[in-house]
């Protein structure tokens, strides 16, 4: 995974190169509109980690954006979808009855695989949230869900 830039100077020397056999897998962030247009065929293939996808196929997503766009008059992005995801935990924990600031701690410390609209969120022992991302990949132009065909 690199910058915009990079991949925009990278993905046209893999062909130039004859390096036909090379997948790039890259974040979200660097494969827009204007990167697919200018890059031409040269990202074709491209795996694309997507953290948030607003056009996921599940029915609380949908209602997420929905109700993210009536409050807010926009769309979320993968940080609202983040925080939602965080205070939906939190609360969760919460309405189970803890009570303390420890006992919060100790049940987000036991998250593994919990739901979300950013993907599923399993905490680690450190406190960081590990989750898993949605995967695109770039075919005839466009962003493709895999595993669909539906584009982008």
């Amino acid at each position: 995974p690199d910058t915009r830039d990079r991949i925009a100077i990278i993905a046209p020397q893999l062909a130039v190169h004859r390096l036909g056999n090379v997948r790039l897998l890259v974040p979200r962030g660097s494969v827009t509109d204007a990167a697919l247009r200018e890059s031409g065929r040269s990202l074709e293939g491209a795996i694309v980690a997507e953290p948030f996808d607003a056009a996921g196929a599940s029915g609380f997503v949908e209602d997420f954006v929905r109700r993210h766009r009536e409050g807010f008059a926009r769309d979320p992005d993968v940080f609202a979808a983040q925080a939602y995801d965080a205070t939906v935990l939190a609360l969760a924990e919460l309405a189970r009855g803890v009570s303390d600031r420890d006992s919060l701690l100790r049940s987000l410390l036991a998250v593994v695989e919990s739901p979300g609209v950013a993907g599923a969120t399993t905490v680690l022992p450190d406190g960081n949230s590990q989750k898993r991302s949605s995967l695109l990949a770039v075919r005839g132009g466009m962003l493709v869900r895999l595993g669909s065909g539906a584009g982008r």
